[in-house]
């Protein structure tokens, strides 16, 4: 009861701030990162591959394969937000390790995704408040992965 009481006047107090004019706007960012301010104080979440090294707006990822997902969650200043609860889903229902997450000291937290769904998918993580951050991946089944499409033609040589 406490619990749903104190949330019902988290929810009142954030809407009453986001009605007055000194509330600057969410402004999203880039694919993995969004800006969210609540009652004057910007944060950040980004949601991205930890194994992977490059920044890509899809993952490419084989039937059955698993990764590892972090969510990282911050102020706008680059303080970090430890001991936040976020929630993260698959849309087409692919299995992911904890649904439910609590950032570290570092206001990060993992998830791992196993791939058990084919196709397009987005995995979503968000706040509480709203702030929200997507990643597309794509599942495909062994066998139809992107083959290395060279454009050269290797000449047919004949020894004499």
């Amino acid at each position: 009861m406490y619990f749903r009481f104190k949330r019902l006047a988290f929810f009142i107090i954030l809407s009453l701030s986001a009605c007055s004019d000194n509330v600057p706007t969410t402004i999203p960012l880039n694919a993995g990162d969004t800006l969210l301010t609540t009652a004057n104080q910007a944060a950040k979440l980004h949601l991205e591959v930890l194994s992977s090294p490059e920044n890509s707006t899809t993952i490419e990822m084989i039937l059955g394969e698993g990764i590892e997902l972090l969510a990282t969650l911050e102020a706008q200043n680059g303080e970090s937000l430890p001991n936040q609860s976020l929630s993260i889903a698959s849309a087409k229902g692919n299995f992911l390790t904890e649904n439910n997450l609590l950032t570290d000291h570092d206001g990060q937290a993992t998830s791992l995704l196993l791939a058990t769904t084919e196709g397009e998918d987005v995995i979503t993580v968000k706040t509480p408040t709203g702030l929200t951050a997507q990643l597309a991946v794509v599942v495909n089944t062994p066998g139809d992965e992107l083959e290395d499409d060279t454009s050269e033609e290797v000449p047919d040589v004949t020894l004499n």
